[in-house]
């Protein structure tokens, strides 16, 4: 089930969480205007996944990539499209396929600078267009490219300086324009299921059934005393949605974490077993770390693969 795409979550630029140097540094905390990501640290979490049965590398590239289109976003030391691409055959050729990830959540986009600022204006259309043209033409095509928008809402934005979140009509414009920039190119959308949680009824009736919808559930997916289950529409919907969007025709990629807590991997995919329909699993992310690969990030990525296979391997006995 989840070993057809067995995939890690990589986040070579930290910008996709705060638009500020103030807030308190971490991995996925405060901007970074310079990339921290090193190369000998992403050649050792690609490697090590290899050796150890993954098959694929989500890369969610932000503003550490110097856009041929839009070079005014990238950080200092950005990575240049050439190197990527070079990096992209190599690891081909070994048995490892690096995917596109851009998070296009009004939420999560400060490492689009300026236009972070711009969401749902004629200029955001154009440049969100370039991006994703230019990234699928460096990726030479890929089979899918995920442009996230998880977390859009107004909770969840109060560490930001700049807050946005699209609403109504609007949402489910931007993001049918999105897959369609994506498909333009040949290239199948992927996205996560956040949306589907606050607004389930127009999720199935807006978002386009070739999409991959990405779920996740860092705690508990099972409950006992001690973890009571949820009540409200929103937990609800979590848990349901791996139910709900495999009957509904959507392949799903199922998302566990690996530094929440250390059950989460086997809860994710035993839950799944249970729930989803299995024809319609396209494989597995693994979360370990959102912070650029370096020698201090490396170990949750190193964790998250060790996490990821051992527990494969135990499940399948």
């Amino acid at each position: 089930m989840v070993n057809d795409r067995l995939c890690l979550l990589v986040c070579l630029a930290d910008n996709c969480w705060n638009d500020w140097e103030g807030f308190p540094s971490g991995f996925g905390g405060a901007y970074q205007p310079v990339l921290r990501a090193d190369v000998d640290s992403w050649h050792e979490i690609c490697d090590y996944a290899l050796e150890n049965g993954f098959n694929g590398i989500l890369l969610d590239l932000a503003n550490g990539i110097k856009y041929k289109t839009h070079p005014e976003i990238a950080v200092e030391g950005a990575w240049t499209p050439e190197f990527l691409k070079e990096e992209i055959r190599r690891y081909k050729e070994k048995g490892l396929t690096i995917y596109p990830r851009l998070n296009f959540s009004a939420g999560h986009d400060a490492w689009l600078e300026e236009y972070s600022r711009m969401v749902s204006t004629q200029k955001y259309y154009e440049v969100t267009r370039d991006l994703i043209h230019e990234v699928c033409d460096i990726f030479d095509t890929p089979e899918f490219f995920s442009v996230v928008l998880d977390e859009e809402s107004s909770d969840m934005q109060e560490r930001l300086l700049y807050s946005c979140c699209r609403q109504y009509e609007l949402l489910w414009h931007d993001l049918v324009y999105l897959c369609n920039c994506v498909r333009e190119k040949g290239v199948r959308p992927c996205m996560g299921a956040d949306l589907y949680w606050a607004h389930p009824k127009e999720f199935l009736e807006n978002v386009p059934k070739d999409a991959i919808i990405c779920p996740w559930y860092y705690l508990n997916l099972y409950f006992d005393a001690a973890h009571p289950r949820h009540t409200n529409a929103w937990g609800i919907n979590r848990l349901e949605c791996f139910e709900v969007l495999t009957k509904a025709g959507y392949d799903i990629m199922i998302q566990p974490s690996a530094n929440v807590n250390t059950y989460n991997v086997e809860q994710t995919i035993r839950y799944t077993r249970e729930n989803a329909v299995p024809e319609k699993v396209f494989g597995m992310l693994m979360c370990g770390s959102w912070g650029a690969p370096s020698e201090d990030s490396k170990y949750y990525y190193l964790d998250a693969i060790n996490q990821a296979r051992y527990t494969i391997d135990e499940m399948r006995g």
